[in-house]
């Protein structure tokens, strides 16, 4: 029997919709590892020159030994949060900093099977910057976009491209930020000095597309949306698409440049 990990959130209905599927087959053993109890009481055990294997706890309450799974898929693994026990102002950063680097440490020197992704190339690839570069290189069209602080910057820009937009860099667990349009004689000069942002020249068009790439598939769905970002409701038309097979390839030449068995990629269709 294979045995697959997760590791996730408590609340990802992703992770749990997948972990669910994967229990129906009979050949196959599934753990879900919720990335918040790690910071809490779950159990975790690590050794050297030792006969303990390195164990961690499932969702289940099920103890693991790392080298025992098949695949692991870091569905999501971000710095732990705070443990709720604790007494002083140094304890939860103490905590939350010891509880992170044992579990990816653990993962890292122990489990032996296949990445999806490796975190190494998963924190490089979640760098948008690394992400733009590298789908340039790999001959994919890309809207005019600048990276600064600086308003003189931004207003230059501007002038070339006309409509901007602005998204973040990385964003915040704390609160879910939108793509949005914005006025260039409206900003605020502090306001960007403190906070580098990507500004990219706006796309029109209603047709966005969500490309899903596992290995050498490619599975593409057109989302039709007014919205300039289409998150903001997800009550919209989704149906797939076909690319076509040079689109495809240049996406599956993006995910092995960035060293990627999985990644979902957004595109739009230009109406230029």
């Amino acid at each position: 029997m294979r045995r697959i990990g997760i590791v996730s959130y408590t609340s990802d209905v992703h992770g749990l919709t997948i972990a669910q599927q994967l229990e129906a087959h009979s050949d196959l053993s599934c753990h879900y590892f919720e990335i918040e109890r790690l910071a809490t009481d779950t159990y975790l055990t690590w050794a050297a020159g030792s006969d303990m294997s390195a164990t961690i706890e499932d969702r289940d309450g099920h103890r693991v030994i790392v080298s025992d799974l098949d695949l692991l898929w870091m569905r999501r693994y971000t710095p732990l949060g705070e443990s709720s026990k604790a007494v002083s102002e140094v304890e939860p950063d103490l905590v939350r900093n010891e509880k992170s680097a044992a579990l990816l440490g653990t993962l890292l020197t122990e489990f032996k099977g296949k990445w999806v992704n490796h975190p190494e190339a998963n924190r490089r690839a979640t760098n948008k910057l690394v992400q733009l570069k590298c789908a340039r290189e790999c001959g994919l069209r890309l809207p005019q976009t600048l990276v600064t602080n600086c308003l003189e910057d931004v207003k230059r820009f501007a002038e070339s491209t006309g409509t901007l937009i602005v998204k973040p860099i990385m964003g915040t667990r704390k609160k879910h930020l939108l793509t949005v349009e914005i006025n260039v004689d409206e900003l605020d000069e502090e306001a960007v000095r403190m906070c580098p942002a990507i500004y990219q020249e706006k796309i029109e068009g209603s047709d966005h597309l969500r490309a899903c790439c596992f290995g050498d598939r490619v599975y593409v769905a057109r989302l039709t949306s007014d919205s300039l970002d289409w998150r903001a409701n997800l009550d919209i038309p989704c149906e797939p698409f076909e690319v076509g097979s040079d689109l495809e390839d240049r996406l599956r030449t993006l995910l092995a440049r960035l060293e990627l068995r999985m990644g979902v990629m957004d595109l739009k269709i230009d109406l230029k």
